[in-house]
């Protein structure tokens, strides 16, 4: 059994179970979760491993890359700029977010990139990123607009989504 670490709040408790579950049940090697409610942290758990061979631990501050955690928040903004009626998502992306457009992406209507048919696959730099550049918001998005398109349509760059959908909220 693996050893959950961590605070849950009382009316938490099936978070911690199901948390619980995803080791026992699922083969889950290593992972936190952390819930905000109201400014207050409510539920803070890790657990197991943080390396596939289980040498090291997981701790409270082990870091991890997440795939797709905006996605969600995103659509959930698009949908409510939408129905307010801030944001047309049949409209060009380059509407709202002119450098978009370079590299033959001026056609591109917004709900593409909500639906990874937009064809831009990624940050599409001649060049190394660095990481710091990718946590830069002043420098992050301008990579995305250069991306060529993709004759596969594959996904959208998160950072692509993110800030068409920031733009037309500004």
């Amino acid at each position: 059994m693996t050893e959950i670490h961590g605070e849950c709040a009382a009316g938490f408790e099936p978070v911690r179970a199901a948390f619980e579950e995803n080791f026992a049940a699922r083969g889950e090697i290593g992972a936190a979760f952390s819930v905000t409610r109201h400014g207050e942290t409510v539920v803070d758990l890790w657990a197991g491993w943080a390396d596939p061979d289980r040498t090291v631990p997981w701790r409270a501050e082990t870091l991890s890359n997440v795939w797709s955690t905006t996605k969600g928040m995103t659509a959930l903004c698009a949908h409510h700029l939408a129905d307010a009626g801030a944001l047309d998502i049949d409209a060009p992306v380059a509407k709202y977010w002119p450098e978009f457009a370079a590299e033959g992406k001026q056609d591109i209507p917004v709900r593409w990139l909500l639906s990874h048919r937009s064809g831009v696959t990624g940050i599409g730099l001649d060049r190394p990123v660095k990481v710091e550049e990718l946590y830069d918001w002043t420098t992050s998005p301008d990579c995305s607009p250069l991306s060529r398109r993709s004759s596969n349509r594959a996904r959208p760059a998160a950072t692509t989504r993110c800030r068409s959908v920031s733009s037309s909220a500004r």
